[in-house]
């Protein structure tokens, strides 16, 4: 029996998109992989160096409403190639400093600053593109396509970088990122779909206003960046306490932990093959909200996980797959609805918001999982922020995202 491609793997210009963005995406591996084991292992950074690494990763997050309206005012191909030919020559800095023996902490804080801000500006940029090299009705089996490279690079990407530190050291798997951003900026280079002219009227940042406007008059928007701030913070509260949780109170060893995440993973590539057929079946509003209340499922499994060690094996394995399923509904649903909903000179505020909320949740629940493990104890911590996950579905049902299919979306557009 032979495979053949079907859908849009035979649109030749989203295959390109597809390939320059699965690029991106293990590149990006080697930043939130191997700087924090460059800072610790060769610079034998401190606590409060660390602190400020992760810290200045989330700053271009204050910058993110400005580039949406400044790449709203651009064609976004050539965004996308500044922003990959940049991030490979921040990258080439790492090797560079370390063979002149110039390497120290604060050229980590450049590399991760510039890192993280051109990542958001890439972000901001694919996601506008990508309506105008498909049709609206495309969009679900676009964002589906695309989840099966996130879930690649998740899966595999941390594994290769911690081969490539064994192997050739930390400074040089800088190397290998800064060959993927060049591959990936090769690919958007080659995208011959002609994009519209962009409206140019007023200053850059000067559309922050519209965007924010258009965003608050339409509900089910709203609702999706209400439940994905609510997300990024219960999901980092406990993504914060559960590996302590499993390790101290659950009594599992890291390589058990390390061959259940591996395991969970898959769950990320089943919601990447259901994900389209799923929401064309019963509405992408729908199926973005039971992806959310899957999450929820999913993370109550840890806290509620009890018996003999095989059985709670078996049940957090399990629990961590209906999870991965869940993010790609989510992440796929929302996206397509907010892609869909979006005229083309707003794509990139309306994206620009909803990357700056879910960075903001980031270190917001970073301290309230480390408040709340402190005060009332893991266990509790992680059921509190399970339960937070059913909120974040709540908004969904609130403000009207639930019941939207892409057709009604994509009226609102017009």
């Amino acid at each position: 029996m032979r495979f053949r491609f079907t859908g849009l793997w035979l649109h030749s210009e989203f295959r390109k998109l597809w390939a320059g963005q699965a690029s991106s995406l293990f590149a990006s591996q080697v930043m939130y992989i191997g700087l924090p084991l460059l800072a610790v292992i060769v610079l034998e950074a401190t606590p409060l160096q660390m602190g400020i690494v992760v810290a200045l990763t989330g700053l271009p997050a204050l910058l993110g409403l400005y580039m949406g309206s400044w790449v709203d005012r651009r064609r976004k191909r050539p965004v996308l190639v500044i922003a990959d030919l940049a991030r490979a020559v921040l990258m080439a800095i790492v090797p560079v400093a370390h063979l002149l023996d110039v390497l120290t902490i604060e050229v980590v804080y450049v590399v991760a600053f510039g890192l993280a801000a051109m990542t958001m500006l890439f972000q901001i940029g694919y996601r506008s593109l990508l309506p105008l090299l498909v049709e609206r009705s495309q969009l679900t089996e676009a964002n589906s396509k695309l989840e099966l490279a996130t879930s690649g690079a998740g899966v595999g990407g941390p594994a290769g970088v911690g081969v490539l530190v064994e192997w050739i050291t930390a400074p040089f798997t800088f190397v290998a990122g800064a060959i993927l951003y060049f591959v990936s900026a090769l690919f958007f280079l080659d995208i011959k779909t002609k994009e519209p002219e962009p409206e140019r009227n007023g200053a850059d940042g000067g559309g922050i206003g519209e965007g924010l406007r258009y965003f608050w008059q339409h509900k089910p928007l709203v609702g999706i960046v209400a439940s994905s701030f609510l997300f990024a913070v219960f999901g980092t509260a406990i993504e914060a306490m559960a590996v302590l949780y499993m390790i101290n109170e659950l009594g599992l060893s890291p390589g058990v932990l390390g061959v259940m995440i591996t395991i969970g993973g898959t769950g990320l590539f089943l919601g990447s093959v259901v994900s389209s057929k799923y929401a064309s079946r019963i509405g992408i509003g729908r199926a973005t909200t039971f992806g959310l209340v899957l999450v929820a499922v999913g993370e109550f499994s840890i806290p509620l996980a009890t018996g003999p060690l095989p059985a709670v094996i078996v049940t957090l394995v399990a629990g961590a797959i209906v999870t991965q399923v869940g993010i790609v509904l989510y992440n796929v649903g929302g996206v397509s609805i907010r892609q869909a909903t979006a005229p083309d000179e707003l794509q990139a505020r309306l994206t620009s918001i909803s990357v700056v909320l879910s960075r903001v949740g980031v270190p917001v629940g970073g301290l309230l999982g480390g408040v709340l493990g402190e005060l009332i104890g893991l266990r509790e911590t992680l059921l509190v922020a399970a339960t937070g996950m059913l909120m974040a579905s709540s908004c969904l049902v609130v403000f009207k995202t639930w019941p939207v299919r892409l057709q009604e979306a994509e009226a609102g557009a017009a």
